[in-house]
């Protein structure tokens, strides 16, 4: 299935086809999305702060289950013209939509250089039979590391392989090494995907320094006096209150004994 969404057009196409009145809403800050077979990626909008414009990276998507009730909607959709509006993105131009901009935040961009990145292979999805050939691997599912001093995150990955073709250097799947398919996804990922895939572990990183992030209540913010406090400051002018209180009472008394003199 392909699907192409661009709210701010109010463009919504699955497999080609835009349906006349189709009504939706997304996140505000989404600029498009763009989805083919098995991949796809959400593109957001520049925001413009203090002078310099800012935009979060592209985020590639694997699944589109969050736009499943979108789709249910539009296909339950009924107009009396369907226009037809042609969709050219290849694999590779739905999953680099446009080339991402890392401007979100300068200070993750820069730590790019600064991890060190390494892939894990964690399966692969293989064509069973192909000309004489078998298991030919198809699709490699992986995890990008990043480690930077003490601290270490990776991020999931899929990346499609071109289709076999005779003459490749083609080795058989028995006699794979993961050196292989490491070179091989070097090789083939999008040079911007890459690097966003690398922003991602990056940003990760970056955050993780500051631990869990948490919420405090008004209750426990440092300038709301706690219980304890209110209740020791009750308890003080009460003090104040009886001694106060004590000495009336000894002047009373003086009062009365000077009076019987």
């Amino acid at each position: 299935m392909k699907l192409k969404i661009v709210p701010e057009d109010n463009l919504f196409t699955v497999d080609g086809i835009s349906k006349k009145g189709f009504v939706f809403t997304l996140d505000p800050s989404i600029h498009a999305i763009s989805w083919k077979d098995d991949i796809g990626e959400i593109e957001y909008k520049e925001i413009l702060k203090n002078g310099v414009t800012y935009k979060k990276p592209n985020l590639k998507i694997l699944d589109i289950k969050d736009f499943e009730n979108l789709i249910t909607s539009w296909n339950n959709f009924v107009e009396d013209n369907d226009v037809i509006i042609p969709v050219e993105e290849s694999v590779s131009e739905i999953v680099d939509i446009k080339n991402p901009d890392y401007r979100s935040d300068p200070e993750i961009y820069d730590m790019i250089e600064l991890i060190e990145y390494s892939f894990k292979i964690l399966n692969v999805d293989v064509a069973e039979n192909f000309d004489d050939k078998k298991n030919i691997v198809d699709t490699i599912s992986f995890h990008l590391i990043g480690k930077f001093e003490d601290k270490e995150d990776n991020i999931y990955g899929k990346q499609k392989l071109p289709k076999y073709s005779k003459g490749i250097n083609f080795i058989e799947f028995d006699n794979l090494k993961e050196v292989d398919l490491i070179n091989w996804l070097q090789d083939k990922i999008p040079k911007e995907r890459l690097t966003q895939f690398k922003y991602d572990v990056a940003e990760k990183i970056y955050h993780s320094n500051y631990g869990k992030i948490v919420t405090i209540g008004d209750n426990d913010l440092p300038w709301i006096p706690k219980p304890e406090e209110i209740d020791m400051t009750i308890s003080s002018n009460t003090d104040t209150l009886d001694a106060n209180v004590e000495v009336v009472s000894s002047n009373t008394t003086s009062i009365n004994i000077n009076t019987e003199v």
